[in-house]
């Protein structure tokens, strides 16, 4: 099974940066709204073909299981990274 780490290797910097610092995240869009399925595809193209391929592959309850995995894998990570306090190097 692929993992949410694969993604990083991946895309580009400039995806990553998106992904990470968007106001709305990849998975905070509500698909059943047009409108916003259109919005998350627009911010985030080169991630919406990657789950367009995978779901071509993947059976459905494999593609959801994938993407429930990754969703809690990014939510985890970036709870993570809000809770990270580097320590002050002084010179």
């Amino acid at each position: 099974m692929l993992s949410f780490r694969w993604f990083f290797q991946y895309f580009n910097p400039l995806t990553l940066f998106l992904f990470m610092n968007a106001q709305k995240n990849f998975y905070d869009f509500n698909l059943s709204c047009l409108h916003e399925r259109r919005e998350r595809n627009d911010l985030f193209p080169e991630l919406t073909k990657f789950h367009i391929a995978l779901r071509e592959e993947l059976t459905e309850e494999e593609y959801q299981a994938f993407y429930n995995a990754e969703k809690a894998d990014f939510y985890q990570l970036t709870l993570q990274d809000k809770t990270f306090q580097p320590a002050c190097i002084e010179a």
